[in-house]
């Protein structure tokens, strides 16, 4: 009785493990999809270095580096703004 519940327990824990797994993953592949295309989209106005999600299994951290934008603004014509960032 004891053993056939606890066989189903590890079962029922193994699925709900691989599941949150795969949903993680999945979660973090979109993330770092749209962020890539927002850049490609702005990619007059924005560039990066490279993009890492981390933080598994509770929690997405994402990572940018060397993450550069400027600001277009009708009033600068003359002059353009550059703000680069080493990581955020």
């Amino acid at each position: 009785m004891i053993r056939g519940i606890l066989t189903k327990f590890l079962v029922v824990l193994t699925v709900a493990i691989l599941t949150h797994s795969v949903f993680w993953f999945f979660k973090t592949g979109q993330i770092e999809k749209h962020i890539n295309n927002f850049v490609a989209e702005n990619s007059a106005n924005i560039s990066i270095g490279s993009v890492e999600v981390s933080g598994y299994p509770f929690s997405q951290r994402i990572t940018i580096g060397d993450l550069r934008f400027s600001i277009p603004n009708s009033a600068l014509n003359k002059s353009r703004i550059s703000v680069g960032f080493g990581n955020f």
